[in-house]
């Protein structure tokens, strides 16, 4: 699978409705960790990283590449991981090391 195969899955997949243009908008201006058909897309603030958007096809694991991601925020200076997630419960399963840290609000615009 190549990255624009795993960018069109992603897009598909995602709660988020987003095109490939829109996602590759958001890599172009944070960015993007790529190993064996998974990617993160990550910010940087302060100190701490902050992940976007995680992709793993059906069958893997994001899991390997969180950690790689941990590691060189880690090798970096940074001091906290963090991610916003509209599946809480998954996140729990995946990552049980992550704590809920805060509530986030959201108003729609539309």
């Amino acid at each position: 699978m190549n990255i624009l195969d795993m960018l069109q899955d992603y897009c598909r997949r995602a709660p988020r409705k987003l095109t490939v243009l829109q996602l590759l908008e958001i890599i172009k201006n944070n960015h993007i960790l790529v190993d064996d058909g998974c990617f993160v897309v990550f910010a940087t603030a302060f100190d701490e990283v902050r992940i976007l958007c995680p992709y793993a096809p059906k069958g893997k694991s994001i899991v390997p590449l969180e950690r790689k991601l941990a590691d060189l925020a880690k090798e970096r200076g940074f001091k906290r991981l963090s991610l916003i997630t509209d599946r809480p419960e998954a996140v729990g399963r995946k990552f049980p090391d992550y704590k809920p840290v805060g509530t986030l609000f959201e108003k729609r615009l539309d």
